[in-house]
């Protein structure tokens, strides 16, 4: 995990409404940094956690087809 993700992840139980969408502004503005397809896919599921625990997770690419 980088060094990135350690600052964006952690535990959300017990976080006000304002703190949550903090953290959700703090996520996107790191996941925003970067065009790096898979950079951005592994920080949106590191840091998915932090906010919505899971047990599973995936992530779809869809192409548009004209």
């Amino acid at each position: 995990m980088s060094e990135q993700t350690k600052e964006a992840v952690a535990p959300a139980v017990g976080l006000s409404t304002v703190d949550k969408l903090r953290m959700l502004l703090d996520i996107t503005s790191k996941i925003s940094r970067s065009l790096d397809l898979q950079e951005v896919l592994n920080l949106v599921m590191d840091t998915l956690d932090s906010l919505i625990p899971y047990d599973a997770a995936s992530l779809r690419q869809c192409e548009v087809m004209t």
